[in-house]
């Protein structure tokens, strides 16, 4: 009987242990983010990574993702990748940094400078960003689309403050409300040199998980959304309504 009470205490204490190991190793809360450079082709490059996850297949995978935005995150409008470090003609300067990193959400973004030489002369400069927002519980990258539901409640959003946007400098202004960033206009008579886009143009845009990702969410959870040269910080709070549960639910922690 004794030797039957020492059995059942030394299973309960393996899987006690076992349970403890899976539970450590399932938490993802306990990583720390670095920004890692290299040069290829006299163009210089630089991209996030994430360390010290105990599941170390998951964050293997998840700094390939955050690699290969390197090459694949900045495309075309026909889809296609943007840049080419084999051209002897094209230099890249990039940059990249980190947004909001918790438990269960790891947002970066990234930006570069394309600069096309002719007989050593810049004849041609491109500014491109965008964006990656990882599922930490999953591993995987999470769209637009995952993460809310888009529709005119987006396109109606703004950054809490109600002010307008000036348009009367020459500069880019600063947006504060979505619709303006994004050029939209929701009527015939508000097309304008500064409105552009139908709302269901835009909808599209954003819902096109092939196309480039151009949003992150910063450390302060806003939501930041960027369109050509134009962006617009969106408090999270502002668009709760169309968040998923589950994405809300992080970003409440």
């Amino acid at each position: 009987m004794k030797k039957i009470r020492i059995l059942l205490c030394a299973l309960v204490l393996v899987t006690l242990m076992v349970f403890i190991n899976f539970m450590v190793n399932s938490d993802p809360s306990n990583y720390t983010t670095s920004i890692t450079s290299y040069t290829i082709n006299g163009s210089y490059v630089e991209y996030p990574c994430i360390n010290g996850l105990k599941d170390h297949k998951k964050q293997e995978d998840i700094n390939k993702l955050l690699e290969e935005q390197v090459l694949h995150g900045a495309k075309l409008y026909t889809g296609e990748t943007f840049v080419d470090f084999s051209n002897p003609n094209l230099e890249y300067k990039f940059k990249s940094g980190v947004g909001l990193a918790n438990k269960y959400i790891a947002s970066f973004w990234y930006s570069f400078n394309q600069y096309e030489y002719s007989n050593n002369r810049i004849i041609g400069e491109t500014y491109r960003f965008f964006c990656i927002t990882i599922d930490m519980i999953t591993g995987k990258e999470i769209k637009l689309p995952d993460f809310m539901m888009i529709d005119e409640r987006l396109i109606n959003s703004n950054d809490g403050t109600l002010i307008e946007t000036d348009y009367s400098s020459e500069a880019i202004p600063n947006f504060h409300n979505f619709r303006d960033a994004f050029e939209v206009y929701t009527k015939e008579e508000e097309r304008d040199n500064h409105h552009s886009f139908s709302q269901q143009e835009i909808i599209d845009i954003l819902k096109d998980t092939d196309g480039e990702t151009t949003w992150y969410i910063d450390k302060e959870k806003n939501i930041v959304f960027y369109f050509l040269e134009n962006s617009v910080r969106i408090p999270y709070a502002q668009i709760a309504d169309i968040i998923y549960p589950k994405y809300l639910k992080a970003l409440k922690q």
